[in-house]
């Protein structure tokens, strides 16, 4: 379960840098953290109902601690803080 953490904290560093460097606006972000939001459900989708609410948690909480940390610029901290947001939103397709 570290690795999928490991692997979806380091995808989303990717989605804030390209938020803060590529000029993206805000509706870009959204489709990004639905997209991520998916692809992290469908990675623990085989995982107990226990451990999957535990990971939801732990990426939720990482996320948002990286949101309110003054260690990123602004436009990181909105990224992280849309990312943590998205793991309990059900997206509009």
């Amino acid at each position: 379960m570290n690795e999928t953490l490991d692997l979806f904290w380091g995808r989303a560093l990717k989605i804030a840098r390209h938020y803060d460097t590529d000029g993206m606006i805000f509706a870009d972000l959204t489709g990004m953290a639905d997209d991520f939001s998916a692809g992290f459900h469908e990675a623990i989708a085989d995982t107990p109902e226990d451990k999957r609410q535990h990971a939801i948690a732990t990426l939720q909480g990482k996320l948002n601690d990286a949101g309110s940390s003054d260690r990123y610029n602004d436009r990181y901290c909105e990224a992280f803080t849309e990312l943590a947001a998205s793991l309990n939103r059900i997206p509009i397709y």
